[in-house]
């Protein structure tokens, strides 16, 4: 794990110039940083994920022994959703990724899968109303969102835990940005 400048290390602590330390989570707990502070299981710590550690350094092993893994969760903003399978309680979105979800989510058309306890916020308030304004959108539409979760571990798929929609209907024939015309 690679820990960011920080004032309570100092450069003894750790040698490396990519400060690179070993964490030792043993009986800690890893949670994502959004309402309900949902648990998460340590395979879920992907490489590339921001995390804030609490716990105690041991100088002599160069190793942090953590108590707790608080994950900050990716956000994707002004995403634009459309092609959900409620099936899968999945769909398809794009947007601007503000905050990372791991290494494996880099961009472009991302797979979408709702965890369990997904909370909804503004636009809707349950998987079945989102999959009812996904079902009702036309060829051309989507449905603006913001969606904070982390990725999956598979190539661009996110799996989301708050999602903010804006019931207004985006029609994608009038923005030529996202279909690359240069008209």
């Amino acid at each position: 794990m690679r820990l960011d400048d920080d004032d309570r290390l100092d450069d003894d602590v750790v040698r490396s110039p990519s400060r690179r330390v070993t964490v030792e989570l043993e009986d800690g707990t890893v949670f994502l940083d959004v309402e309900g502070k949902p648990k998460l299981r340590r395979r879920q710590l992907l490489e590339g994920l921001e995390v804030e550690l609490a716990g105690q350094m041991i100088r002599e092993t160069g190793t942090f022994v953590a108590r707790q893994v608080l994950v900050v969760p990716g956000e994707l903003d002004d995403a634009r959703a459309f092609n959900g399978v409620p099936s899968d309680s999945s769909f398809n979105a794009t947007g601007d990724i503000e905050e990372p979800f791991g290494d494996s989510v880099q961009g472009g058309v991302l797979r979408v899968v709702l965890a369990d306890k997904v909370l909804f916020e503004d636009g809707v308030s349950s998987r079945r109303e989102f999959f009812g304004l996904l079902e009702r959108l036309n060829e051309n539409q989507s449905l603006e969102v913001h969606i904070e979760g982390i990725g999956s571990g598979r190539a661009d798929e996110i799996i989301a835990y708050e999602i903010e929609v804006d019931d207004d209907r985006n029609d994608d024939d009038d923005d030529d940005s996202d279909r690359g015309d240069d008209d």
